[in-house]
């Protein structure tokens, strides 16, 4: 329990440097590195380096003005709201849109829009989840009726508000539309949040070729199921795969879909000797075989050009254009020589089957930032069995892969 527990806190701990700057409170500006986490994280504390190898320095509201990031569009200033009768405090507020009147974003329990007037007042808008009365969907809209007071000034912009949607797409749109109609001199407003539609996913995508040790399990005889073979073969494979990661949430989970496709073939022969006979036999198949996975990854975050990662997924595996052949030779005292054909749709057809796969991979991290990867892996299906519809496609694979990460 103790050893699950430090682990889960290690991937929440992981961090997410970027390229920024702090304003301390006498208005002077220091180059760093900012951890880039959750707005609930960090609009309460941040954590900041001078460089990528010194000491990590944690700022609270009270310590600086505020603090940006240089590529991610993102800044935040340290401001004083009350968000609840009488209960104040001191936070890191996201500076959306500077003008006339300056719009600034707040998360906590709920999603918050505070708009600031020229006299400094903050107005403070929120909205509470859907509900349901009486099997109706009761939608809180209190929020319009604050943006038509803060917009009263203008009719246009105050009519827009009747139909606003709470997002930061449609503040930031009536904040600009307003300064933009209101200013008298003619100065832009300053949109800090320069992209509302970045979600600050990362999609990383690969391609991948290898080699795998395929087993799958067949049964000579269908009265004994526990009497069971493997055919076996060695095959090539190509596939791709891509990867989501939330760096913010926290760059070392993943989540992953993977396709693959292989030409599968194996035999097997085999000798039984019972009691009035011997039994040959021989087992040949072959098919397209199509293989889907999604799962989840450990990332394992390094400063080194070389990171492990781990990966364990749900798996998927369908055939194609299977054919099957079990060719039985019987001889004996009762049988005499006899040869016997079983049906092909006996033992291998085209059902999808699941199981698990798990894998080690090591990434190399190339000059231009990408990576190429070297990958062990493992998987197992099993099938789904009934007296009536028999289908032993049990099976299994080692495999090793080589791929590249765009």
């Amino acid at each position: 329990m103790f050893i699950s527990v430090c682990f889960v806190s290690r991937i929440f701990a992981q961090s997410n440097y970027k390229e920024g700057y702090i304003i301390s409170n006498n208005n002077d500006t220091v180059q760093g590195w900012i951890d880039f986490k959750l707005d609930e994280s960090m609009m309460r504390s941040i954590k900041f380096k001078t460089s990528k190898d010194s000491p990590v320095q944690q700022y609270f509201p009270e310590d600086i003005f505020g603090y940006r990031f240089t590529n991610e569009g993102k800044f935040y200033v340290s401001r004083e709201i009350e968000i609840k009768d009488g209960e104040k405090q001191l936070v890191f507020l996201e500076f959306l849109v500077q003008g006339l009147k300056n719009l600034y974003y707040f998360k906590d329990e709920l999603e918050y829009y505070f708009i600031e007037n020229s006299d400094g007042k903050l107005v403070v808008m929120s909205k509470n989840p859907d509900s349901y009365v009486d099997l109706k969907v009761k939608v809180d809209l209190k929020y319009r009726g604050v943006l038509k007071y803060v917009f009263k000034d203008y009719e246009l912009i105050r009519k827009k508000t009747e139909s606003a949607d709470f997002s930061r797409r449609s503040m930031i749109e009536l904040t600009k539309d307003y300064h933009n109609n209101v200013c008298e001199d003619g100065t832009a407003c300053i949109i800090f949040e320069n992209d509302f539609k970045k979600k600050f996913i990362d999609l990383d995508f690969s391609v991948f070729g290898g080699m795998q040790y395929y087993r799958i399990k067949f049964y000579p005889d269908l009265t004994n199921m526990l009497e069971s073979l493997y055919a076996s073969s060695v095959i090539p494979e190509i596939g791709g795969q891509i990867t989501i990661v939330s760096p913010r949430f926290t760059p070392a989970i993943g989540l992953y879909g993977e396709l693959s496709y292989s030409r599968v073939y194996g035999a097997e022969d085999y000798f039984v000797q019972k009691a009035h006979s011997r039994v040959y036999g021989i087992y040949e198949y072959s098919a397209n075989h199509f293989t889907g996975t999604l799962g989840l990854k450990y990332i394992f975050q390094t400063e080194k050009k070389i990171r492990p990662v781990i990966e364990a997924g749900y798996y998927l595996s369908y055939f194609a254009n299977p054919e099957c052949t079990l060719d039985v030779y019987e001889t004996g005292t009762y049988t005499g020589n006899t040869w016997h054909n079983i049906y092909p749709d006996y033992f291998i057809t085209s059902e999808t089957c699941s199981g698990y796969t798990v894998a080690l991979q090591l990434d190399y991290q190339l000059k231009n930032k990408k990576y190429v990867f070297g990958k062990v892996g493992y998987y197992t299906t099993i099938a789904k069995r009934n007296l009536y519809n028999y289908e032993p496609r049990d099976e299994e694979a080692f495999q090793v892969k080589f791929g590249y990460i765009f």
